[in-house]
């Protein structure tokens, strides 16, 4: 049997040892990114719906005042009078 030098030794541990250092870093890396990722997936999602109720509730308020001063308008008031009079 034929017996392996010091330095082939040496090399195959310090291989062996790099592989397992570089396993381990990619595994923690990996796990990192994932929790980083997610959070910046929730914080976007809670801006877009932030962001959209906004939009919503500026719709409806610019909606709602023309219809608010047409109702408090006399001239709409008249129509409808004038409806009740055609019906009778």
């Amino acid at each position: 049997m034929k017996k392996t030098s010091f330095g082939v030794k040496l090399v195959c541990y310090i291989v062996v040892v790099s592989m397992a250092a570089l396993a381990i870093s990619t595994l923690m890396i990996s796990s990192r990114m994932i929790t980083i990722m997610e959070s910046n997936m929730q914080l976007t999602s809670e801006q877009t719906m932030t962001e959209a109720v906004s939009g919503f509730q500026r719709y409806m308020k610019t909606l709602s005042l023309p219809i608010d001063l047409m109702c408090r308008s006399n001239d709409f008031k008249k129509v409808d009078e004038e409806y009740d009079a055609r019906i009778k």
